[in-house]
C-alpha cells in the first residue's frame, strides 16, 4: 500500500514515463519473448527434419546391408556421416536391435580419429530408444533420434543417432542477443517518445500549477497563463484564467463592502461577544450538571451489581464468621485451637465489613437514622486506634480541627458518616509523602441555590464539612474518575481496595447530601461536604451492653435458604442454641412442607431465585398459617420487599453473616413477640 500511495502521489510528468515505459517494455518484452519462443521451435523442428531426413537416407542406402547382414558396406555408409559435424554418434540396429555397424565421434577436434566405437554405454542407451515409430529425445546438450528402417512393410532394422545441440543453442543464444538489443533499441525509443509527450502535454500542466501556487501565495489574482494551443489543456488554461478574472472582479466588490461592514461587524461583535459569554456559562452549568447525573447513573448501574456481589459474599462469609463462633463454645479458653479460631472469625467480620462497603455503594447499607454532632463524630475519630495507626505511618503529618461554635446536628448514620470522614483524612494524609498540614474545617452554611451537580438540593440549612490537605494534588484529567469504584493510585491490596471515595460518594447521596472537590497539582486537594442539617432532634440510641445468649427450649425452626451451606451451619447453630432445625432449599418447599404441619418459627432468605424471594414466600405461608412467626435473613441490606414483609409480620431482620448473640436475640425476640 505503501508503494502505491507513493506513486499516486509523484507528478504527472513521472506517472507519464512510468506509464509508457511499461506499456512499452510490457510491449516489447511480449513480442520478445513470442518471437524468441517461435524462432527456438522452429529450430528445433529444423532440427527434427534434418536428422530425419539424415536417418531415411542412411536407412535406404543401408537396406541392401542389413538384408545380407553386410557390416562392412554398413560401416561405409556410416562413414559419410563424417560430413556432418554435429553427429556425435549413430548406429545400425538389426530387427533385434543389435548393431550392425557403429559411428562415433570421440571429439569434436578434427585431428582425432573418427573411426573409433561407440562406447559400451551410449550403445545401450540408443539401443534402448528403437520401436515400431519414431522416437526423439531431447538432452541439455544432445538429441537422440531413433528411425525404423521398412523393406516391404516390415522392419528390418533401425537407424539411431545422436546429434550435438551446440551449433543450435549458439544460434538460439545470437538470435536471443539480436532481439535483447532491438528490444533496448525500441524502448530508447519509447523513452524519447515519452520526453516529447512530457513537453507538449504536462508542460503546460506544470506552468498552469506553477501558476496557481503563485496566486496562492501572493494572492495576486492579476496573473493570467498564455493559451499556446487550442486542445483540452488549453481549454483548461483558458478557462482558469477566466476564473481568475471572476476572482478578481469579486474581490475587488468585497474589498468595497469591507470597509462598509467593519463599523456593523464590531457593533454586532460586541453585542454577540456578551450573548456568548451568558450561553457559554449556561452550556458550562447544564454539562457540569449531565457528568454529575451521568456519573450518578453508572454509580447506580454499579451499585446494582455490587448489591448482587454483596448478598452472595455474605452468603459465604456467614460460615467464615459463625463456625469459629459455634466452635468456639465447646472449646477451652486454653484450648491450642482459641486463637486461630478468634484470628478466623476476626478476619470474616473484616470482610463482613468490606462487604458493608459494597453495600453503601449499592446505595441500600444506610437504615440508620439517629442526630449526630458533627464534631463530636470527627473528634472520636481522631481519637480512633485506625488514625493514630494512620499517623504512626506518616509522622510528618498533622491533622487539626476548626469547628464552628454552636453547629446544628445531622440526621444519619453514625458508622456510615464516621467511615467518610476517615476515608477523607486518610486520602488526604497519604497524598503528603512528605508531610503537611491536613484540615477538617465544619461549619453551618446556608445555600440559597443548588450547588453544580447537587440535584437532591433543598432549601433549608446545611453543615459543611471541608478536608484539605497540601499534598501532590490531583490530576485535572483524573478529578472526575475519583468517585468511580475500584479507581485508585494506591497499591491495590496494601494501601486501599479502590472502594474508599465510591463509599464516601454513595453515603453522601444517601445522606441527601452534596460532595465537591478542588484541586491543583502540587498544591493541594480540597473536599467539600454538604449534609442537611437536622431540624427535629433524634435522641442517640444508648449503646447496649453485650447480652448472655438466650438458649431454646426445642422449638421447631425452618429454616429457607437456597444455599445448602447456610443451611449447614444455620442448622449447627440452632442445634447448639437448643432448638430443634429443619430446612428447606426454596419458598415452594417450604410452602409444601406447612401445608401439611406447623412449626414455631421460620427462618427466611430474602432472595432465592429462581423461584419465590422470601417476601412471595412469607405471604403465602400466612395465607396457610396466619400469624405465623418468621425472620427474615439475608446477605442483602434491608430494602422494600423487606420492609413490606415486616409490615405483614415478620418480626426481625438480620444481615448475614450473623454471629450467636445476633441470632440469639433475634429469635427470642421473634418467639416471644
Amino acid at each position: 500500500m505503501a508503494i502505491i500511495t507513493r506513486l499516486l502521489n509523484l507528478p504527472i510528468r513521472h506517472k507519464l514515463t512510468l506509464i509508457v515505459l511499461f506499456t512499452s517494455g510490457l510491449m516489447i518484452g511480449v513480442m520478445a519473448t513470442a518471437i524468441t519462443v517461435k524462432e527456438v521451435i522452429a529450430f528445433r523442428h529444423e532440427l527434427v527434419e534434418n536428422m530425419t531426413t539424415l536417418s531415411d537416407i542412411i536407412g535406404t542406402n543401408s537396406t541392401a546391408a542389413l538384408a545380407f547382414k553386410d557390416s562392412a558396406t554398413a560401416h561405409e555408409i556410416l562413414s559419410a556421416l563424417r560430413a556432418e559435424k554435429d553427429v556425435i554418434a549413430a548406429s545400425l540396429l538389426n530387427a533385434k536391435a543389435r548393431p550392425v555397424a557403429t559411428y562415433y565421434r570421440s571429439d569434436r577436434r578434427p585431428s582425432v580419429s573418427l573411426d573409433a566405437s561407440i562406447p559400451e554405454p551410449l550403445l545401450q542407451e540408443l539401443a534402448a530408444l528403437v520401436g515400431r515409430e519414431q522416437t526423439i529425445r531431447f538432452h541439455s546438450e544432445a538429441m537422440d533420434l531413433a528411425r525404423p528402417i521398412l523393406l516391404n512393410e516390415k522392419i528390418i532394422g533401425h537407424m539411431v543417432i545422436r546429434m550435438d545441440l551446440h551449433r543450435l543453442k549458439q544460434s538460439i543464444r545470437i538470435f536471443v542477443i539480436s532481439m535483447i538489443g532491438f528490444s533496448l533499441l525500441l524502448f530508447v525509443a519509447a523513452h524519447l517518445i515519452c520526453v516529447r509527450l512530457n513537453r507538449s502535454i504536462v508542460g503546460p500542466i506544470t506552468g498552469l500549477v506553477e501558476t496557481m501556487q503563485t496566486v496562492s501565495h501572493d494572492q495576486d489574482y492579476s496573473v493570467r497563463m498564455p493559451v499556446r494551443h487550442t486542445d483540452e489543456i488549453g481549454v483548461l488554461i483558458d478557462g482558469f484564467n477566466g476564473m481568475l478574472a471572476q476572482i478578481q472582479r469579486r474581490d475587488d466588490e468585497i474589498g468595497r463592502h469591507r470597509d462598509r461592514l467593519e463599523e456593523l461587524v464590531e457593533q454586532r461583535t460586541k453585542d454577540l461577544r456578551q450573548s456568548n459569554q451568558k450561553l457559554m456559562a449556561e452550556i458550562e452549568e447544564r454539562k457540569h450538571v449531565q457528568d454529575q447525573l451521568a456519573h450518578a447513573q453508572k454509580m447506580e448501574a454499579i451499585g446494582t451489581l455490587a448489591g448482587g456481589v454483596a448478598h452472595d459474599l455474605n452468603n459465604i462469609l456467614s460460615g467464615v464468621v459463625s463456625y469459629p463462633e459455634l466452635l468456639l463454645l465447646n472449646l477451652s479458653p486454653d484450648h491450642p485451637m482459641h486463637k486461630p479460631l478468634n484470628t478466623i472469625m476476626a478476619s470474616g467480620k473484616k470482610a463482613a465489613a468490606i462487604v458493608q462497603d459494597l453495600l453503601t455503594l449499592a446505595r441500600r447499607g444506610v437504615k440508620v437514622k439517629e442526630s449526630i454532632d458533627l464534631a463530636t463524630l470527627v473528634q472520636d475519630y481522631l481519637d480512633s486506634p485506625e488514625h493514630a495507626k494512620l499517623l504512626s505511618f506518616h509522622p510528618h503529618a498533622t491533622v487539626e480541627v476548626v469547628a464552628e461554635a454552636d453547629l446544628l446536628t445531622i440526621l444519619g448514620s453514625p458508622v456510615h458518616l464516621s467511615k467518610t470522614v476517615m476515608n477523607l483524612v486518610s486520602n488526604a494524609v497519604e497524598a503528603m509523602p512528605d508531610g503537611g498540614r491536613v484540615t477538617i474545617s465544619i461549619a453551618n452554611a446556608s445555600l440559597p441555590a443548588p450547588l453544580p451537580g447537587f440535584h437532591q438540593w433543598r432549601p433549608g440549612p446545611y453543615l459543611c464539612l471541608s478536608v484539605s490537605d497540601t499534598g501532590i494534588g490531583i490530576r485535572a484529567s483524573d478529578i472526575h474518575r475519583i468517585f468511580e469504584p475500584f479507581y485508585t493510585k494506591k497499591v491495590m491490596g496494601r494501601s486501599g481496595t479502590g472502594l474508599g471515595m465510591a463509599v464516601v460518594w454513595g453515603t453522601i447521596e444517601d445522606h441527601q447530601g452534596h460532595i465537591s472537590v478542588r484541586s491543583q497539582e502540587g498544591q493541594g486537594t480540597v473536599f467539600e461536604v454538604y449534609l442537611p442539617a437536622d431540624i427535629a432532634v433524634v435522641p442517640p440510641k444508648p449503646d447496649r451492653p453485650p447480652q448472655p445468649l438466650t438458649m431454646g427450649a426445642g422449638q421447631t425452626i425452618l429454616v429457607v435458604d437456597d444455599s445448602a451451606d447456610q443451611r449447614k451451619f444455620a442448622e449447627a447453630i440452632l442445634k447448639r442454641l437448643g432448638y430443634r432445625p429443619e430446612s428447606v432449599a426454596s419458598g415452594e418447599a417450604a410452602v409444601a412442607l406447612l401445608s401439611e404441619r406447623s412449626v414455631d418459627l421460620v427462618i427466611i432468605d430474602m432472595l432465592m431465585p429462581p423461584g419465590m424471594d422470601g417476601l412471595d414466600t412469607y405471604r403465602a405461608i400466612i395465607r396457610i398459617h396466619p400469624g405465623q412467626k418468621a425472620i427474615i435473613a439475608s446477605g442483602y441490606s434491608e430494602s422494600t420487599r423487606v420492609r413490606e414483609a415486616r409490615k405483614l409480620g415478620v418480626s426481625r431482620y438480620v444481615r448475614k453473616p450473623y454471629t450467636l448473640s445476633e441470632i440469639s436475640d433475634a429469635l427470642q425476640s421473634a418467639l416471644t413477640a
